[in-house]
């Protein structure tokens, strides 16, 4: 599974009433099948990998093509773009389906937003700069860039291979990409935020870290982070589908669309909307391109002409674990021992070693994978938001070429992961509309809670009355920048608290279940209330972010 630079919203789908019963006997059904597979897969893994090492040199893409076309039409992703690179080679590249609403086919030279495998690059580009003495992993981040954080332990020690590799104990703070236009707008912020954790306790995924590092890299450097990749590695390897700047995607040639839920298609200023995270997450590429990038990065950063873009010392560095990371999925022992590098995700597979990074925007998921042992890479470019498809394929197409002989069961285990997560979600949404105190009112008339709310971090949340019996709310940073969290309809939900019920940035409509609660403070003092701050939960991993009432 992989971290994404978009907010994960839950889409509960609702059947018609009618066929509810019919359609809840028949999904469990389907669950008891599938979780039958998977703890077969539990059961037996430890047997499935421990003779399977030879590569088969003879492996049959025509079959393997066909099993990819069926997964992208039972995962109901429009479009799929998928390569492997094999001892430096581009073994196999094939489009699947279409690469948008008019319907022209994907193929090898399609462009697709690669989200969040932008880490990677950023870290090799500061890797680069270590290697000639213009920066330094262990120098402390708060004398490279004017930013501080709030916990004095973070503030005085964090450097680059902490925030690089997610172990600060700052919580992700997701919501500020938003709201702040400009990097530099986004760090100054950074001194306003909690952190979850002890700093160098817990790993807790950081894009705005990201963005700090590829800052400092573009400042060190002279070129600014975007003239910094393309000059120093996507010129070199000679990628010229590759750019850093999304916005780029509309006027381009052969590029897909990005798609929802439903179908919906995303705007070209919606899947990456935000200017402050580049460095964590802007990149767009194609499968012919990023194949000499996992070549390189197999080659451990030397060209295949013998060039050296970074030395041993720093690749290593980059691929080197420097934090753990649990182990939420039960798999038999074929996956152990995550961790984390700098950009990349560290595992072993079936015993071998896996290097890997998982990308996502709004419309966009994509999966990297590199297998150092066996000189392999694995590509995945999907054009549909949120879809487990490449956590299928790269799994299903490496054990085809590494593990002939295996039992490849990652299909039925992610639809069994995914059956569990919805009856999660399902549960957690029963559990908030059953406990709901109903027929109570708020303290004060509608209007009361009209105004402008302040944190100092977040920026204005601005809250005007909407209808006869609705609040409507805009989150704000940057004066005059449309973060496009604006026209969020609440409604009451019990007591003083309201619930978002309406939110267009993530496509969410649910009049029965808010996806977030606004928590308003009242002081009350004889017969007159003031109502003081609003609380929004906008870090999962924290308390609810507080407002403060300016207006």
């Amino acid at each position: 599974m992989s971290d994404d630079i978009e907010a994960t919203v839950p889409l509960l789908h609702k059947g018609n009433e009618k066929d509810r019963g019919t359609g809840k006997r028949e999904r469990s059904r389907v669950a008891l099948r599938i979780l039958v597979a998977v703890a077969g897969l539990v059961v037996l893994g430890p047997f499935l990998h421990c003779h399977l090492t030879k590569v088969n040199g003879a492996v049959d893409w025509d079959r393997v093509s066909h099993e990819l076309e069926a997964l992208r039409t039972e995962w109901h992703v429009p479009g799929m773009a998928v390569g492997v690179v094999h001892n430096g080679q581009l073994v196999y590249s094939e489009g699947f389906g279409a690469r948008n609403e008019q319907g022209d086919p994907v193929d090898a030279d399609t462009l697709f937003e690669i989200g969040s495998t932008t880490k990677a690059f950023t870290s090799f580009a500061v890797g680069i700069l270590v290697d000639e003495g213009k920066l330094d992993w262990e120098t402390p981040v708060t004398s490279l860039y004017p930013m501080q954080f709030k916990d004095p332990v973070a503030n005085a020690s964090a450097n680059l291979i902490d925030i690089m590799s997610h172990r600060t104990g700052l919580a992700n703070h997701f919501f500020l990409t938003f709201t702040w236009r400009t990097d530099a707008e986004l760090l100054d912020k950074i001194q306003h935020l909690d952190s979850f954790a002890p700093f160098r306790d817990q790993f807790h995924y950081n894009n705005n870290m990201f963005t700090l590092a590829g800052n400092i890299a573009g400042k060190a450097s002279g070129l600014g982070w975007e003239q910094l990749v393309a000059e120093r590695i996507l010129k070199p390897l000679n990628m010229t589908r590759t750019f850093t700047d999304p916005l780029l995607l509309q006027n381009a040639e052969n590029h897909a669309r990005g798609f929802g839920s439903a179908g919906y298609v995303y705007g070209y200023n919606e899947t990456f909307p935000v200017e402050s995270s580049k460095p964590a997450g802007s990149m767009v590429s194609t499968v012919n391109d990023l194949a000499k990038w996992l070549t390189l990065i197999n080659n451990n950063g030397t060209l295949p002409d013998g060039v050296t873009l970074i030395s041993g010392k720093q690749f290593d560095t980059i691929v080197t674990p420097h934090i753990t990371l649990p182990n939420n999925f039960p798999t038999g022992g074929l996956v152990r021992d995550i961790s984390y590098g700098l950009g990349w995700m560290i595992k072993q597979y079936r015993d071998r070693t896996c290097i890997e990074h998982g990308g996502g925007t709004y419309g966009y998921r994509s999966q990297l994978t590199t297998f150092p042992q066996d000189s392999l890479a694995v590509i995945v470019l999907t054009n549909q938001a949120d879809t487990p498809l490449p956590d299928v394929v790269v799994p299903l197409v490496t054990d085809r070429i590494l593990f002939p002989r295996a039992w490849s069961l990652w299909n039925m285990f992610l639809k069994a992961i995914t059956l569990l997560q919805n009856a999660a979600a399902q549960a957690a949404r029963d559990q908030v509309i059953r406990t709901r105190h109903k027929n109570t009112q708020p303290t004060a008339a509608l209007a009361e809670y009209t105004g402008i709310y302040r944190n100092p971090g977040y920026g204005n949340l601005v809250i005007r009355a909407f209808e006869k019996d609705k609040l409507v709310a805009e989150l704000q940073g940057t004066d005059g920048w449309d973060s496009g969290l604006k026209n969020m309809v609440a409604t009451h939900w019990e007591f003083d608290r309201f619930g978002m019920v309406e939110i267009q940035k993530f496509l969410y409509n649910d009049s029965a279940y808010p996806l977030l609660f606004l928590d308003f403070a009242i002081l009350s003092e004889g017969e007159s209330v003031f109502v003081e701050s609003v609380a929004v939960p906008l870090e999962p991993a924290l308390e609810p972010i507080v407002f403060e009432r300016v207006i």
